[in-house]
């Protein structure tokens, strides 16, 4: 929020709501059972995806950024965990990237971790090239998710694999959206690489991706309704953009994010894209953004102050003031929607 302009009592308010909203697990069992065993010495492999060792796992990847600094650790990690970036619903990638564009080491210790420790693949070895064709403008990697996501909605074949198959998951100890993502996993690389595996590459300005996922944002809104995990899907990529300079393969990289973000879309259901009419109350593409800005952060007359609201304003903002490839109308929306709209899940 004090990227959007907030001073530091309305920081102070939204940190005093989100400590009694959001409090902290007890962790101190796991940290004693961590104490008896011996330290990582090395990127444990036989750890990724398990989601078992998380103290000893931030441990390593604090001791790898104390030794090379946070683009050096992200460098040499960021590659061997970027398969699995929708594990835990993106909030490895978006811990470290946003822990990165603060300059916090802690920060960007615990996303590597997180991402170690839920990395989730959708692909396998050998399916996804690492060359794709390097993007001349925004059109030529939009026009390919374009046609992908309409793929994915007109032949329901990712959705009869849900359907199918995600009853075998119904044990596991996690949300409905892993299950499902988790049955892709297992049952669905091949198909849901042939959607995601020719995007070109948006490495002249890796903000296309945040572009990308704006609009998926808003297509997917509803009446009633927008999608969080369509919404993680955002900050996501504005998280990814931020690590884009230190990630040693961004061709990679994205094409793994974009397989994310089409599953992504295919667990919520891999709904028509279809626009959604802003309401006298939300307002319209006439309104500027200092009042959208003004109504997110009143969070007397809105609703309660969830972080996702801020984050989601500051990332469309900053890519109107930084020079989006999307009509600022698009952008505005997309805030507005996050603003006055209540989640879908």
């Amino acid at each position: 929020i004090a990227r959007l302009g907030a001073g530091a009592q309305r920081a102070r308010e939204f940190a005093a709501w989100y400590q009694s909203a959001r409090p902290l697990e007890d962790a101190s069992a796991e940290r004693r059972e961590e104490a008896g065993r011996p330290a990582l010495v090395g990127f444990a492999a036989d750890l990724v995806g398990r989601r078992e060792r998380f103290a000893a796992l931030c441990s390593y990847y604090e001791g790898r950024v104390r030794a090379v600094g946070r683009p050096g650790a992200v460098a040499e990690s960021f590659g061997r965990l970027s398969h699995g970036l929708a594990g835990s619903a993106f909030h490895g990638l978006i811990q470290l990237g946003y822990g990165y564009a603060a300059g916090v080491d802690r920060m960007v210790a615990e996303g590597l971790a997180y991402m170690h420790f839920s990395c989730q693949p959708l692909a396998k070895p050998g399916q996804l090239h690492h060359n794709p064709p390097i993007a001349e403008s925004f059109e030529q990697v939009a026009s390919v998710l374009r046609a992908a996501v309409a793929q994915a909605h007109a032949d329901r074949k990712l959705t009869d694999v849900l359907e199918n198959h995600v009853a075998e998951f119904d044990k596991l100890p996690t949300s409905s959206f892993q299950r499902k993502m988790q049955c892709l996993g297992q049952y669905a690389t091949q198909d849901l690489t042939a959607l995601s595996v020719a995007t070109p590459t948006a490495s002249r300005d890796p903000g296309w991706l945040v572009d990308l996922a704006l609009a998926l944002f808003v297509d997917t809104a509803l009446d009633e309704s927008v999608d969080f995990f369509m919404l993680h899907g955002v900050t996501s990529a504005w998280a990814l953009s931020q690590l884009a300079p230190a990630i040693r393969d961004f061709p990679a990289a994205q094409v793994h994010f974009v397989n994310a973000l089409l599953a992504t879309y295919v667990v919520q259901g891999a709904p028509e894209l279809a626009p959604t009419i802003l309401t006298e109350e939300e307002g319209g593409s006439n309104t500027e953004w200092p009042a959208i800005i003004e109504a997110a952060l009143d969070h007397h007359r809105f609703r309660e102050r969830d972080e996702h609201v801020y984050k989601l304003t500051q990332v469309a903002w900053e890519r109107a003031r930084d020079g989006s490839a999307l009509d600022e109308a698009i952008l505005k929306k997309a805030a507005q929607l996050v603003i006055h709209r209540p989640f879908r899940y």
